[in-house]
């Protein structure tokens, strides 16, 4: 009885020792799945969340402030220029190592852009120039500025899938203010913006002493802001649409929503 006691304890240890080999293996195996395929910014991680940019492909600049071309493949490479928005690169390869910069996730790309060639961070570029105005917000000004009376403003706000939303607000009495808002589709092809108006609303917002109506002709001539065809150019190194290639009333292009 003794033996077969001892034979037991024997054959518990040697369980008890498989047991926690076992663990110790699956927690291995585990570790090495995360650093695979986890949040460590590999490239299994980003492939369905990044774009790719395939050699000889043509991307985008697509930060409102511009992106820089750098001289390494790092945050901290040499400054060699800042490219401006909506212009155009020639990819001449990217990394494979995402990182996130200014919460973009992208990878390093090797481009071309005006016959200089550098580096720029792929979370800054896009596939293409509709791609790029997403989000994007310009005003309407005079002379680059963005800017036309101190009593109103006028924004033209870019959304996905082609469409677009215009808003304009202004000063009608003290503590009311006189808000006219179109949506609609727009097409963009080449220099030339067409915009297509859908519907459009025009509300008195404020205090008591606001109208409970707005007179249409205090909105004369607002559909032809909202809809028709803009040629886009450039405004002091911006880039604008304007109605025409005199004209000094444009949307320019603002960094930050106002």
């Amino acid at each position: 009885m003794r033996c077969a006691s001892g034979e037991i304890s024997v054959m518990r240890k040697n369980w008890a020792m498989s047991v926690v080999n076992r663990t110790i293996f699956l927690l291995l195996v585990s570790i090495l799945s995360c650093g695979k395929n986890g949040k460590s910014g590999s490239k299994a991680d980003s492939d369905n969340a990044v774009e790719i940019f395939q050699p000889g492909s043509q991307v985008f600049a697509a930060a409102a402030d511009g992106v820089y071309l750098r001289e390494d493949a790092d945050i901290s490479g040499r400054k060699l220029a800042l490219i401006p928005f909506g212009d155009k690169l020639e990819v001449h390869g990217s990394s494979t190592v995402y990182t996130v910069i200014d919460g973009r996730r992208g990878a390093w790309v090797k481009v071309k852009w005006q016959n200089l060639p550098g580096f720029v961070f792929g979370g800054f570029l896009a596939k293409d120039l509709k791609t790029a105005l997403i989000g994007r917000i310009f005003s309407y000004g005079l002379q680059c500025t963005g800017l036309s009376h101190s009593e109103f403003t006028w924004r033209l706000y870019f959304l996905p899938e082609s469409r677009y939303r215009m808003e304009h607000i202004s000063a009608f009495a003290t503590d009311c203010s006189l808000v006219h808002l179109a949506e609609g589709s727009y097409m963009l092809k080449n220099n030339l913006l067409r915009l297509k108006s859908k519907n459009s609303q025009n509300v008195f917002k404020g205090g008591g002493a606001c109208p409970k109506t707005v007179p249409p002709e205090l909105t004369t001539g607002y559909g032809y802001i909202d809809s028709g065809n803009y040629t886009m150019t450039r405004c002091d190194g911006r880039v604008a649409f304007t109605r025409g290639q005199n004209s000094s009333d444009q949307f320019v292009l603002i960094s930050k929503s106002p």
